[in-house]
Order: C-alpha cells, then sequence, then structure tokens
C-alpha cells in the first residue's frame, strides 16, 4: 500500500514539474518593457493602408482600426504575441495574431481575409505622429 501511494506522489510531482517548467510559457502577459502605445500604421498585401491607435493597460491592448476596412481591435499580449479580435463597423469579428518586435516599433501579423500585414509604431498619438512615407520624427 505505501509503494503504491509513493508511485502516486511521485508521478504527480513529475507532472506537476514537467508543467511548471515549460519555459516557453508566456502567458504572464507582455513582455518585460514591451510598450505598445501610440499610433501605428503600415500595409495590407493589397497596398491598402492600415492603422491602429493603440492603447495598452497590462496584457490588454485595443483601440480603433483600419485594416482594409474600418472597425476595432481588441487583444492580448503574451510576451511579444499579440492575439486579437477585429470587428468591423458592421459587427462582423474576426481573429488574428501577430508578433511585436522586442523594441515594440513593429508589428507583423496575420487575419484570415487580409492575409500577412504589418504595422510600425509611427509617434505618441494620431495627432503626432509621422506619415508612413516620412523619416519617423518621434522616439518612446
Amino acid at each position: 500500500m505505501r509503494t503504491v501511494m509513493l508511485c502516486g506522489a511521485l508521478m504527480a510531482a513529475a507532472m506537476f514539474s514537467v508543467v511548471g517548467c515549460d519555459n516557453d510559457d508566456d502567458s504572464s502577459g507582455p513582455a518585460e518593457g514591451l510598450n505598445v502605445n501610440g499610433f501605428w500604421e503600415g500595409m495590407s498585401p493589397n497596398g491598402s493602408t492600415t492603422a491602429a491607435p493603440l492603447t495598452q493597460d497590462g496584457a490588454n491592448v485595443s483601440g480603433e482600426a483600419k485594416i482594409n476596412q474600418h472597425g476595432s481591435i481588441s487583444g492580448t499580449l503574451s510576451g511579444y504575441k499579440y492575439s486579437f479580435t477585429f470587428t468591423n463597423d458592421n459587427g462582423v469579428k474576426e481573429k488574428g495574431s501577430g508578433t511585436f518586435d522586442k523594441e515594440g516599433m513593429r508589428l507583423d501579423a496575420n487575419m484570415p481575409s487580409v492575409g500577412d500585414f504589418y504595422m510600425l509604431w509611427r509617434g505618441p498619438s494620431f495627432a503626432q505622429h509621422s506619415k508612413l512615407s516620412e523619416p519617423l520624427a518621434y522616439s518612446k
């Protein structure tokens, strides 16, 4: 009986240690120091502008957005990974995902209806931003 209990306890301890040692799990929120607040602008595969003034509150990132159409974007950061839902002005929702670079200056993302697209940090707000075609005049 003691052997069975000991084996069960050892198996449980082994299972918990494997779960607790996953170094690839960045579910603890955004990467340390990552700040994505500000105005973002880029391009979609069809050449249309993508743009969003993003607000970060801990792991939550949201804002109005234009990704081939107008709407809003809302999602969660896990490390540098951004999982989001884009809701167009007609209420149609689409999930997407992307990755911010370590400096928080570029987002490479994908949505099924759009494909791969990118956005670059262009300034602290829409009122204070450099257009995508101009050199960046602002710093974080």
